[in-house]
């Protein structure tokens, strides 16, 4: 089993290095949040440019079926 050399021993640098350990971590961790909700913006975004060209593609296909129709007289 590995074990990280940073948590043997009582020593004073080994709780600094866990302090820093763990503020990295939590760095990490909010870095990853922010990822995380930068692309749940994005998809959000996508997601309603979606709607708006179905919508349009709907319009479209409404149009030309009007156009290919043979006239009424």
């Amino acid at each position: 089993m590995w074990v990280n050399p940073i948590f043997i021993g009582p020593s004073m640098s080994c709780k600094k290095d866990k302090v820093q350990y763990y503020d990295q971590l939590d760095a990490g961790i909010a870095e990853m949040e922010e990822v995380v909700e930068r692309i749940r913006t994005e998809i959000n975004e996508l997601m309603e440019m979606k709607k708006a060209l179905n919508q349009l593609n709907g319009l479209l296909k409404k149009e030309l079926k009007e156009l290919l129709d043979p006239l009424p007289y």
